[in-house]
């Protein structure tokens, strides 16, 4: 229920709740390689095969062309084969993502894996709760609209958040409205159950209740 009232009635409690089974699915989710790790494994796979194959081909020239002994033709191949793998190639990626998350870090975000570094550097779109980054999860009244004038008049209201003593409106000098928008806010607050609450030890004043209802109680 996202507005309104209702009655709630229990039919499950502990791991057998809907929230339980979701918590379930979450940890069972297989991971999936970045696109870095399967760039690299692709590189590997392909090196892997090259070196086998020069290594191959040095053995039976050694072997044949050179009439190299078999331990002596293979242990030259061998040596082809470690030379032609990069070494440094995964020390070298790890380097860049463990430089990656150290700038990250020092803008106040926490990497614990470095492959997310990759995924963020090749992300376009970030689709985020905005509840916490962006806002505060407050709801405030801004203007109040009352047919003063033929056009209408927009009254301002100051103050955020929830805390009663904020949302004070100045009404401008000469004019009489206040018995407009006292009638206004007061119907308002007569179709709410929301409640304002101050919490003990808290600095901040909360809402109980739908957040639009609670911020016309403000403006009251």
């Amino acid at each position: 229920m996202a507005t309104g009232r209702g009655v709630g009635v229990v039919y499950a409690t502990g791991a057998e709740t809907e929230f339980s089974h979701m918590a379930h699915l979450t940890t069972n989710v297989k991971r999936e390689p970045s696109t870095l790790e399967v760039q690299i494994s692709q590189i590997v796979r392909v090196i892997t095969l090259i070196a086998v194959g020069m290594g191959v081909l040095v053995f039976v020239l050694a072997s044949l062309v050179t009439h190299l002994e078999l331990k002596e033709s293979f242990i030259f191949a061998i040596g082809i084969i470690v030379a032609l793998v990069p070494e440094g190639l995964l020390p070298t990626v790890t380097l860049s993502l463990a430089m990656g998350v150290q700038r990250m870090a020092k803008r106040n975000a926490l990497v614990r894996r470095l492959s997310a570094v990759e995924t963020l550097s090749a992300t376009t779109v970030i689709c985020t709760d905005k509840t916490g980054t962006l806002t505060k999860n407050e709801m405030t009244v801004r203007s109040l609209w009352i047919p003063a004038t033929n056009h209408g008049q927009t009254l301002t209201v100051p103050g955020e958040g929830y805390d009663p003593s904020t949302g004070k409106i100045t009404f401008p000098p000469g004019k009489d409205e206040k018995q407009q928008v006292k009638l206004l806010l007061i119907g308002s607050a007569l179709c709410s159950n929301a409640h304002l609450i101050h919490p003990s030890g808290s600095s901040r004043w909360q809402e109980m209740g739908d957040p639009t209802e609670a911020a016309l109680l403000v403006a009251l």
